[in-house]
């Protein structure tokens, strides 16, 4: 996910030149484009796309759809080949582009689907997959973070699938305002609003500080794992030890993978503030950030033990109290 909302501040102080009128993608080292012209190009991808008479994202998204699968996958090298800077926006950018890149889908899945004379499909998430080159767990550092990133390596741990607020409703306790605020970290906790957001008449009374109180029954959920990626072991140096990073995977990539798969990632390097945890804070650890990568497609080289994290943590402690009571209790 991106930099914690409201919790980090940053200046860029380099001075870089704007693109020419024709460059509408804004600067060369970090592309750029209008988030609502993006969509609208995303779209023309989905729609338009095409290799000879095969039309494979179109026809994909309805083959789905009518599988009641509600992902569409999308090849990046497919996205450079259809118009020429649309890649360098989601690898440079994607937490500001891939959103859009949804909602395009979820456009032209829409318009299709009511065409047939069906109701509103469910939303459509779009996962992505690449033929770069694979990098380094260990040589990800903060220069990649909110960028895409592609590493490979081994789950050692996988959580249980568990249900997160994506959309949040709250409620004013005092006047009864209702509003709604997005939950777009993975791991970090939302900022409820401090002041009530009603447009107040004149002489009308303020409601009081920490008005808001949460809506659980209003709310948008939506399917979250948390997993451990570790480097395989061929890659680790003499001497060193293998290093890891957490995974969050959400909606159809939750619950697809166990401990000892072997994958290849493509994700968003991202951060999250870990200091709610019961050791002392002080000034310095306030700017630390846990990193993790936000999945958003995955490429599986070799299938896992099949046990679920826990499940196998549970395993391994009964193979010890097995031993143990073999060796003790003769």
């Amino acid at each position: 996910m991106d930099w914690d909302e409201g919790q980090l501040f940053a200046s860029d102080q380099q001075l870089r030149p704007n693109g020419g009128d024709n460059d509408i993608f804004g600067d060369v080292d970090e592309p750029s484009l209008d988030p609502a012209k993006a969509c609208n190009k995303f779209r023309e991808f989905v729609r338009g796309y095409h290799i000879g008479s095969i039309f494979p994202y179109r026809d994909q998204l309805l083959q789905n759809l009518r599988k009641n699968k509600h992902v569409l996958e999308i090849n990046l090298e497919d996205l450079n080949n259809f118009e020429s800077g649309l890649q360098d926006l989601l690898q440079e950018k994607p937490g500001t582009y891939l959103p859009q890149f949804e909602l395009a889908a979820n456009a032209f899945a829409k318009e299709t689907w009511q065409a047939m004379g069906d109701d509103q499909p469910p939303d459509i998430q779009v996962t992505l997959k690449s033929r770069q080159d694979a990098m380094s767990l260990r040589n990800i550092n903060a220069s990649h973070v909110n960028r895409l990133v592609k590493v490979p390596g081994i789950v050692i741990s996988a959580g249980r699938t568990r249900p997160k607020a994506q959309i949040v409703n709250l409620k004013c306790r005092n006047c009864g305002h209702s509003r709604m605020i997005s939950c777009s970290s993975a791991f970090g906790q939302i900022n409820l609003p401090r002041t009530c957001g009603r447009d107040r008449l004149d002489g009308e009374d303020e409601c009081p500080l920490d008005p808001y109180t949460i809506m659980p029954d209003k709310c948008k959920y939506i399917d979250q794992q948390t997993l451990k990626l570790q480097e395989s072991p061929e890659v680790v140096p003499t001497g060193e030890m293998p290093r890891h990073v957490l995974l969050s995977c959400d909606r159809s990539l939750a619950g697809k993978l166990a401990p000892g798969t072997r994958i290849s990632v493509l994700g968003i390097a991202s951060i999250f503030n870990s200091s709610g945890s019961k050791r002392k804070m002080n000034a310095s650890s306030v700017a630390i950030r846990t990193p993790y990568i936000k999945m958003v497609g995955m490429e599986i080289q070799t299938e896992g033990s099949g046990l679920l994290g826990e499940e196998e943590e549970e395993a391994r402690e009964r193979d010890w109290m097995d031993g143990w009571m073999e060796r003790w209790c003769v």
